[in-house]
């Protein structure tokens, strides 16, 4: 049940009644969305001033005519805060990135719908207040192309490690279809906020069409990666809105896959079918709302190439012959 103030606003104005997509099989975008879009023309999203109309899908005022409430005060630190409680509270669970609460879930017939909207609805008001603050989103926010190769000696992650690697071997292969380290919210909280805040991956698959990529080697759960790359597909669908945005086509994109990738150890003590399915419609139904076409999967590669050592080969083979979990 819907329960915080955010959530009944996105549940009582965001449209509903939308049909589940019976193309969402993990195996790619949705074709029926990807139609829709290609296909019948859609309209373009009208470039709307959230200052000063209010953030869609949330029901609030705009920030010139809405009395701030005692919630609204400050800005927050992060468009991403109060996230992971709201979804949380949804679920009736602690930690999203606890492995225990994960396998629990793993065991019901059926997952709660809702999570995709209540962290939509958390995201979009926390940008409304940022944009009655001082916040200033940075030109560099959903950048492409510009690929980010170098790392510290003394950085172990085992994620970054392959992340790098992963495009630095496309550009020796002359690849340009990946890049990697896309800011997504810097300076939107404030001039210092969020700078590290970035999607590990982006592929463009095809003019307009776009995979935005958690990946994942060990750290964390599926449950939990897979609310890291949902929100960062909220926060791009704000930012499309936003009229200070920079005309690139990450954000002239008309289709969105939101993708968790990790080897397939990452995924092996889950059943994450049912989760699966769930995030996908729900995701799927937000896109339908904002005229785009999201989707969401789960992706794995094989684990000897989770660690180094890499050769050029194998790490496209990587990128190139995923499958869905």
């Amino acid at each position: 049940m819907e329960t915080s103030q955010a959530m009944q606003l996105g549940r009582i104005y965001r449209p509903g009644g939308m049909r589940a997509c019976p193309a969402g099989n993990g195996k790619g975008a949705c074709a029926l969305c990807i139609a829709s879009v290609s296909n019948i023309r859609l309209r373009p999203s009208p470039q709307v001033d959230i200052r000063a109309t209010g953030v869609p899908g949330t029901g609030a005022k705009g920030a010139a005519s809405a009395a701030p409430t005692s919630l609204e005060t400050q800005p927050p630190a992060s468009l991403l805060e109060g996230v992971d409680a709201a979804i949380c509270q949804l679920l009736g669970i602690r930690h999203l990135g606890h492995k225990s609460a994960l396998l629990e879930l793993c065991k019901r017939d059926t997952f709660p719908t809702g999570t995709v909207d209540a962290a939509y609805s958390r995201i979009a008001s926390n940008w409304r207040r940022c944009e009655a603050g001082a916040g200033s989103p940075s030109a560099a926010n959903w950048r492409w192309r510009v690929p980010q190769l170098a790392i510290s000696a003394h950085n172990t992650s085992p994620e970054v490690r392959l992340e790098r690697a992963l495009i630095a071997a496309c550009e020796r292969l002359g690849r340009s279809d990946w890049s990697n380290q896309v800011p997504v919210a810097s300076g939107v909280a404030g001039a210092w906020s969020e700078r590290r805040r970035a999607i590990d991956l982006v592929r463009e698959r095809s003019p307009g069409h776009f995979e935005l990529v958690e990946l994942k080697v060990a750290s964390d759960t599926p449950l939990y990666a897979a609310f890291e790359i949902i929100g960062y597909t909220c926060i791009w669908l704000l930012s499309r809105l936003d009229p200070s945005a920079p005309d690139n086509p990450l954000l002239a994109a008309q289709a969105i896959d939101a993708v968790v990738l990790a080897p397939t150890a990452f995924y092996a003590p889950y059943r994450l079918e049912t989760l699966r399915l769930q995030l996908h419609d729900d995701l799927q139904r937000l896109g339908h709302e904002h005229g785009v076409a999201l989707s969401f999967r789960f992706e794995a590669f094989p684990g000897h190439l989770a660690n180094p050592p890499w050769t050029d080969e194998q790490l496209a083979h990587l990128l190139d012959a995923r499958w869905g979990i």
